[in-house]
This record gives structure tokens, sequence and C-alpha cells, in this order.
């Protein structure tokens, strides 16, 4: 790794703006997505900006709802990943 681009796990380089965090890599894997044709949803939630330990629990219940809603998704993706179990969508058509 060159010098100064070691991985820090202290927390300090952490941030809640989304112009600087995962949120913008998923807004810009959103944009390929769609200018590709495919119809995207991007949850731009936050869900371990109040802990780390219950993010799982708060997506999944995102995902689950957002399933509900929008049966048609084949694919949902998240960071932190999303557990398989509620990864998998099957299209009602």
């Amino acid at each position: 790794m060159p010098e100064g681009q070691e991985y820090n796990d202290d927390g300090a380089t952490r941030t809640e703006d989304t112009d600087y965090n995962v949120v913008r890599v998923g807004d810009e894997i959103a944009e390929v997505f769609e200018e590709a044709g495919i119809s995207v949803l991007h949850d731009r939630t936050l869900y371990d900006a109040a802990g780390y330990n219950d993010a799982y629990d708060r997506a999944e219940t995102s995902i689950q709802a957002y399933l509900e809603k929008y049966p048609l998704h084949s694919l949902c993706a998240g960071h932190p990943p999303t557990p398989l179990k509620t990864a998998t969508a099957t299209p009602t058509r």
C-alpha cells in the first residue's frame, strides 16, 4: 500500500456527508444503470448512522418494504452488503 493510503479503522475518516461516503458510490452506480436503461430505486438512507449493531435490521426492514411495494425488483445491493435472505426477490410477471 502506498504511503499515506493505508486503511485506517479508527473511524476518523467516517462521514455522513453523502457527497463523500458510500451513498455517493451508490449514486454513481445508479447513474450507470439508468444510462443503460435499467430502472433504479436507490435508497440513500444511512442505516448505520445510529450505530452499526442494528444497521442490518434497519436495512432489512426497508428492503422488505421495497420488495413488497415494487415486487419486480430482482436485485438488491447495499453497503454493508445486504443479507442474502433479503436480497432475493422473485418477479411476479
